[in-house]
């Protein structure tokens, strides 16, 4: 039996289902939800040894403080696995080990081609690929865009792309956009369906525009061949 600490402000759905998925597997659940206070759950765990979670499974929109509580935890315990939800992903496992995690991640990308994992020593973060708008390198970090909100993982742009299916359509040093969220693709920029605007370099722009022609075609293609319901 293990702990497993599901911190999520908001009740969402994806990491619930990690919870039932928990569950499942028979190892012991600590819940956090926004009827706790997460202050409160650090200083009872700080004070009571037993109660330290295995596991912590979270969403990235944490404030500062919580952010800092996060890192007091690791502090406590260094080898606390941390698994960041961007949508639903059979992530956890027994026993608890870092390859165990890995691989069950992997399996569940096996299921679907959109499942991206990234993970590092005490991180790790799952995403549905289809979901995401855009990817922003900053500094040493990407930061990975969807519905509007940027999750940020230390990692490297080519890393990032490397993973990533080949919609993703690198546009600049810094940007890379995910073709299916393209409005409109002009050399002055790319307009997403959000209307905001991602720009271009020159560096970019023959082998971006060749890239969006070929995915539009096939695109295209793709629905040509659907069945008509007339």
């Amino acid at each position: 039996m293990y702990r497993v600490c599901v911190y999520d402000g908001k009740a969402a759905e994806d990491t619930l289902f990690i919870k039932e998925i928990v569950i499942d597997e028979r190892g012991e659940v600590q819940e956090i939800s926004e009827s706790q206070n997460f202050n409160d759950y650090y200083a009872r765990i700080s004070e009571k040894e037993k109660e330290r979670p295995d596991i912590l499974v979270t969403e990235l929109n944490h404030n500062a403080r919580e952010l800092q509580l996060i890192e007091q935890m690791w502090k406590m315990n260094p080898d606390l696995q941390t698994v960041y939800v961007m949508d639903k992903s059979h992530v956890l496992t027994k026993p608890v080990s870092q390859s165990a995690v890995v691989e069950c991640v992997n399996r569940r990308m096996i299921e679907d081609h959109n499942m991206v994992s990234f993970h590092t020593k005490r991180k790790m973060l799952a995403v549905n690929a289809r979901e995401v708008t855009h990817v922003e390198s900053k500094k040493h970090n990407v930061l990975i865009y969807q519905d509007g909100i940027p999750y940020k993982f230390r990692l490297k742009m080519d890393e990032c792309l490397a993973q990533m299916p080949d919609y993703f359509i690198r546009v600049h040093q810094s940007y890379a956009v995910n073709f299916y969220y393209i409005d409109s693709f002009e050399r002055k920029g790319i307009i997403l369906r959000s209307g905001n605007k991602i720009m271009i370099s020159r560096k970019y722009f023959t082998q971006a525009k060749k890239k969006y022609d070929e995915l539009l075609a096939q695109k295209k293609k793709d629905n040509d061949k659907q069945p008509s319901h007339s």
